[in-house]
């Protein structure tokens, strides 16, 4: 009787034990003040829906959001264990910077944020607005006078961009400058450039002008004020460095045809606006690139005002290539600061 007496006892104290043990496992419920055995996690976002608490990872290791326990799963902010993804858009946990791979590893000025997008493997057509290039710096001769900075952006009838055009350019040396990014290096690209003239036409040929092309450092896309040449492009770029300083080139063969020419009514008449096709081998380096229209200085018959030499209005440059492109330091000069767009 003993016997039995003593294996009901056991039984029953291993019970309670039994029962203690699954309340201590259990979580404090604070919606009801009591205890519940078991976390529930009902709408699936990896808490307790009693008690908050983070639910137990049955599979360590597994790509469940949130756990992070497979190294490449960039689950947890800040890790970027996935090259080429990470954190922080346009690449890497680091601001203004990329995984550590590619062009734009080294990015201080975010120039890959400049870049407008296409389906890769197709080749288009980006077009840059003469008039939202950086003007700072220049004073441009003209027929009544001189314009300083920005008013080189002036209205021309039936450019594109409602009107927009940069003139005042008419003196050696003068230059306009786009500042064109690539994500990688380019071979062959077709640059073109839509020019009009006032007064008299000009023909289109490297008697008017050259295209010089530069890739450009970090250092030089500070501010002049911080020793760099964003803000005074002629004189602290293009004056200061030769294309043997700066692994450049001089384009200074058209492949527009013979002849061409630029109507002298740009200003005033609708369609005197014409596209010529300047170059089927551009290249271009992953990356900031100056690309710059120089006057060469062909002599005006009768020179007026301020003007020099003869020279074009340009509305826009055209860059037809399968790469993607940006355009990098836009200004506002009357006509918005949103002057690249996919044409084609």
């Amino acid at each position: 009787m003993r016997k039995k007496l003593k294996s009901f006892i056991a039984f029953i104290c291993a019970l309670t034990l039994a029962g203690g043990i699954a309340v201590l496992a259990g979580c404090n419920d604070r919606s009801s003040g009591g205890a519940h055995t078991q976390h529930v996690d009902a709408n699936n976002d990896g808490k307790c829906d009693e008690c908050g608490e983070d639910m137990p990872d049955d599979n360590p290791g597994d790509d469940k959001p949130g756990d992070d326990d497979k190294p490449g799963d960039d689950d947890k902010p800040g890790d970027d264990d996935n090259p080429g993804g990470g954190d922080n858009p346009g690449g890497g946990d680091n601001p203004g910077g990329d995984t550590g791979d590619g062009p734009f590893a080294d990015d201080p000025h975010n120039t890959e944020d400049s870049l407008l997008l296409h389906a890769e493997g197709e080749t288009v057509v980006y077009r840059f607005e003469a008039e939202c290039t950086d003007l700072r710096g220049k004073n441009g001769p003209g027929y009544s006078g001189s314009a300083p900075e920005g008013s080189m952006a002036t209205y021309g009838d039936g450019a594109s961009n409602e009107g927009g055009c940069v003139s005042y350019l008419y003196a050696p040396g003068m230059t306009l400058n786009f500042l064109v990014v690539s994500d990688r290096d380019v071979e062959n690209a077709t640059i073109s450039l839509c020019l009009g003239a006032e007064f008299i036409a000009y023909p289109v040929s490297p008697d008017l002008f050259t295209l010089r092309v530069d890739p450009v450092t970090n250092v030089d896309l500070n501010p002049a004020t911080e020793d760099g040449a964003l803000g005074a492009w002629d004189q602290a770029f293009m004056q200061y460095y030769t294309v043997e300083d700066t692994g450049g080139y001089i384009i200074d063969e058209f492949e527009c045809p013979a002849g061409s020419s630029v109507d002298g009514t740009a200003l005033s008449a609708p369609g005197a606006f014409r596209k010529f096709t300047i170059s089927t081998k551009l290249s271009l380096k992953a990356g900031v690139n100056s690309v710059s229209i120089v006057i060469t200085g062909m002599p005006l018959e009768a020179p007026t005002g301020t003007m020099v030499c003869r020279a074009p209005v340009v509305d826009y440059m055209e860059i037809t290539t399968s790469a993607q492109l940006g355009f990098f330091d836009q200004q506002e000069n009357g006509y918005g600061d949103d002057g690249l767009s996919i044409v084609g």
